[in-house]
């Protein structure tokens, strides 16, 4: 959206202080990590900041948030990739391998086949 200079409101106290603060190494929960950095890499050279609000007044993004969550695991992530070494230009079998692997709460961004 573009957005510069936004106010989001949020219920959880540990994410807000996390997200407002200049270090994003250590999450508060590790299992958050590829969101909050998602999140950061935003808001990044922007004014935007998170506030607490109360869960009383946050029923409505809390309810279509594990709407979302639920939906996300009822269609599950397909790991596609590409190979770029000739020997296998008929097929490659580490990719044929991950195709095969389940890792929950994993997503794999790169592989490299040599």
């Amino acid at each position: 959206m573009h957005l510069t200079d936004a106010h989001l409101l949020v219920d959880n106290q540990l994410l807000v202080n996390y997200i407002n603060r200049a270090d994003h190494s250590n999450p508060p929960d590790w299992k958050i990590k590829p969101y909050t950095q998602e999140v950061t890499n935003l808001l990044a050279g922007t004014s935007t900041a998170l506030h607490k609000i109360t869960r009383q007044h946050n029923q409505m993004a809390n309810l279509l948030a594990r709407q979302s969550a639920f939906a996300s695991h009822v269609n599950q992530f397909v790991f596609s990739g590409s190979c770029a070494n000739p020997c296998h230009a008929h097929g490659c079998p580490f990719l044929d391998a991950l195709q095969l692997v389940i890792i929950n709460d994993v997503t794999i961004l790169a592989v490299t086949c040599c």
